[in-house]
């Protein structure tokens, strides 16, 4: 069976419009008291990357030329990528102090988010393939979808694509999705500037979840 290209490219979108769904309802349902929190966190991360890859595998064989990592033209660009990592953090931190003093609360200090702290090497791995999926999905695909098969300008595509990504946070809290949201738009704008490069995304990206998952491991 084959379908028109744009309903192959809203199925692709509607299908990977919200991943996190299925292995949070899978890990809230088997989740066990018996464990510690960090054995649930393992859980729920190695759900979500099975998720990832099933869905990065079905779009591969529906239309493999949205699954394909190009590099860019000038090493400079690796640079630039290693350079937006602590840019992200920065970002995100700021964005959640500033929602802070909004809501009338004072900030005692910075601090990463819970799920990130007491990190070991199995979690710190995951995150990094997690940011790689990520990339793939909502910069590589959503871009190329929205960009070819629906016409969306670049700044309507990083718009909308942030958004999509900064929920596929909820599980964190509000503020954690406003914090993605300004995150995605960072990531959104340098796959574009670096030519469509997953690669480089995926390097400041990953870099971040490693560096926060560093900083976790100290608190």
């Amino acid at each position: 069976m084959s379908f028109p290209t744009p309903y192959l490219s809203l199925i692709i979108l509607l299908a990977t419009l919200y991943p996190v769904n299925i292995p949070q309802i899978i890990g809230i349902i088997t989740k066990n008291s018996r464990n510690s929190a960090k054995n649930n966190r393992i859980k729920i991360l190695f759900l979500l990357l099975i998720t990832y890859a099933f869905l990065i595998c079905m779009v591969w064989l529906v239309a493999r030329g949205m699954i394909k990592i190009t590099l860019p033209k000038s090493y400079y660009w690796y640079i630039i990528a290693i350079i937006v990592a602590p840019m992200l953090i920065f970002l995100e931190y700021m964005t959640g102090y500033i929602c802070i003093i909004l809501s009338g609360n004072t900030p005692r200090g910075i601090s990463v988010n819970k799920y990130w702290q007491r990190q070991n090497i199995i979690i710190t791995v995951f995150t990094i393939l997690i940011a790689l999926f990520e990339e793939l999905i909502f910069r590589k695909i959503w871009f190329d979808i929205l960009s070819s098969s629906f016409r969306f300008s670049i700044l309507a595509t990083i718009l909308l694509t942030s958004l999509i990504y900064g929920l596929n946070h909820l599980y964190f809290g509000i503020y954690t999705v406003l914090q993605k949201i300004i995150s995605g738009a960072l990531l959104g704008t340098l796959f574009c500037l670096s030519g469509g490069s997953v690669a480089i995304s995926f390097i400041a990206h990953g870099l971040e979840n490693l560096l926060i998952s560093v900083i976790g491991g100290e608190q």
